[in-house]
């Protein structure tokens, strides 16, 4: 048997010792999703006392004298920080490479990459890549991915799929996706299950990648499993839903520390992990004498930095892509004469600034952004790229609207009680909802045609926008991008002024 890496030989390992001993086998995983460049541990809102996170401290961990058993990860290496979009992922990668990691399974966010990039990202990794359902739109494999991966001991098999969701809610269709053709889920389960069954494989594992800002619910695997007519062991995926909050984790992450529960969905064992490389999911699965699934238990490690602490080979490479970034990052662009704050509800001067750069860039009638995607302010001073970038989430795009005067005037109802900056309107509330509102200075028409500017996370997490819609086109420029533009044009990072939005408290009499 041709051992690959630590993390195989850690593996194959522990089950001879546990042959040996007389006692029942039992397969470990470690399984990670969607690190998206978050490489380093940190202080988060969840741990405000403590530093967590990173492969540093992960590589530690693994390496306790406790752990046994193969690393996997789910995906989704870069792209909402500086450290990981400007290594277009070889800051995880190459981090990936030092912990010890097994196998990992193509996320949807690495679709962002072009078929070269991601083929030289697969290439400098030394562990195998795999996606069942990920082609070119040619119909070829891209080079250095694989459909599965048999993870093969004394003991049993272990075969591993993987698939993409990219819309959760027309999971039966094909779809075309920057460079790449994603073939129906259910259809690519089925025949990458068969071809296992045929290598008589007895347990099996399945990443499922989605958008994080698209839930997933029971009623999803469900009927994504019904439609495969295949049961793996267990679903490894980045999404599940078992609150029915569908608001957008993608969003929020930034502030969890732990993942959503595991769920059983008729024999299947359905496990997620936690976004941003926080914790590590550890999945033991108990072998019966025939090397098939006796029973799964499973358990969540918070990555603490003090108690583990960071491998030294791993730090090296953090530390250079860090000083990497910072050297892009930390150059002065600009100034603001007065800071600009970060509201959730109420107004907020920086989701005003940025709208204005949206509509400025976009040529548009109005601009308007949900206050849950605005993520910082900025303080008074020297402005850097680094602060601009922080302003709101690191992948957002501009998408492009067009809609009639009341389908706007219905969004902008839908999000004022969560908080929304717009540009290019003023409106008036009262009694909880816009009693007139004006775009250009002329009042709004409820059938007049506008074009507004928004983020694309706005209608991802809001689908009933582009039923609102006429027209929508993602212009494929990051809101980053946008707002550095903006600075560049003028130095000065002027505060906007006046209420765009203002309420209106209307004063009734009450007579006996």
């Amino acid at each position: 048997m041709k051992i690959r890496n630590l993390s195989a030989a850690i593996f194959a390992g522990a089950l001879l010792l546990n042959a040996g001993c007389a006692k029942k086998e039992v397969l470990n995983l470690y399984f990670t999703s969607d690190a998206e460049g978050w490489i380093w541990s940190r202080k988060t809102e969840k741990e405000p006392d403590k530093e967590t996170g990173g492969f540093a401290v992960l590589k530690k961990f693994l390496n306790s004298g406790k752990q046994s058993g193969i690393v996997v990860d789910g995906g989704d290496w870069f792209s909402q920080t500086p450290e990981g979009y400007l290594s277009k992922g070889k800051a995880s990668i190459e981090c990936m490479n030092l912990s010890g990691y097994g196998l990992s399974a193509l996320g949807i966010t690495d679709l962002k990459l072009d078929p070269q990039a991601l083929q030289n990202l697969m290439e400098s990794a030394s562990f195998p890549v795999i996606s069942s359902n990920i082609y070119l739109k040619n119909g070829k494999k891209p080079v250095h991915l694989q459909d599965y991966f048999i993870f093969e001991t004394t003991a049993a098999k272990i075969g591993f799929l993987a698939v993409t969701i990219p819309d959760p809610a027309k999971p039966g269709l094909s779809k075309i996706l920057n460079a790449y053709k994603i073939e129906r889920a259910d259809k690519e389960i089925q025949r990458v299950m068969t071809l296992l069954n045929k290598k008589r494989v007895k347990i099996t594992a399945l990443f499922v990648s989605a958008p994080a800002e698209k839930k997933l619910d029971h009623a999803f695997y469900e009927e994504l499993l019904k439609s495969a007519r295949e049961n793996p062991d267990i679903i490894l995926t980045n999404n599940l839903d078992t609150a029915g909050n569908h608001s957008s984790r993608r969003l929020m992450s930034h502030r969890l520390a732990v993942p959503e529960k595991p769920a059983r969905i008729k024999n299947t064992w359905v496990i997620p992990a936690a976004p941003r490389l926080l914790t590590v999911e550890r999945i033991d699965i108990h072998l019966n004498p025939a090397g098939e699934t006796a029973k799964i238990s499973h358990q969540t490690a918070l990555l603490d930095k003090e108690k583990y602490g960071e491998a030294p080979d791993v730090m090296e490479t953090i530390d250079k892509h860090r000083k990497t970034a910072a050297k892009y990052l930390d150059r002065r662009i600009g100034h603001a004469p007065e800071p600009l704050e970060k509201s959730l509800n109420g107004r907020s001067p920086a989701g005003e600034w940025i709208c204005d750069c949206m509509r400025r860039w976009a040529k548009t009638n109005a601009a308007v952004l949900t206050h849950e995607n605005l993520l910082s302010g900025l303080n008074k001073g020297d402005v850097t790229l680094r602060d601009v970038y922080n302003l709101a989430d690191y992948d957002a795009t501009l998408v492009f609207v067009k809609m009639r005067g009341q389908g706007l005037l219905n969004i902008l109802n839908e999000h004022l009680k969560t908080g929304i900056s717009v540009s290019g309107i003023e409106a008036v509330v009262e009694n909880g909802g816009i009693s007139r509102a004006r775009i250009n200075s002329r009042e709004l028409a409820a059938n007049r045609i506008y074009k507004a500017a928004v983020a694309d996370s706005m209608i991802q997490k809001n689908p009933e926008m582009l039923s609102e819609a006429l027209e929508f086109a993602n212009s494929r420029r990051y809101l980053r991008e946008i707002m550095a533009w903006c600075v560049s044009r003028n130095r000065t990072i002027e505060k906007p002024e006046g209420d765009r939005i203002t309420e209106q408290i209307v004063n009734s009499k009450i007579s006996d």
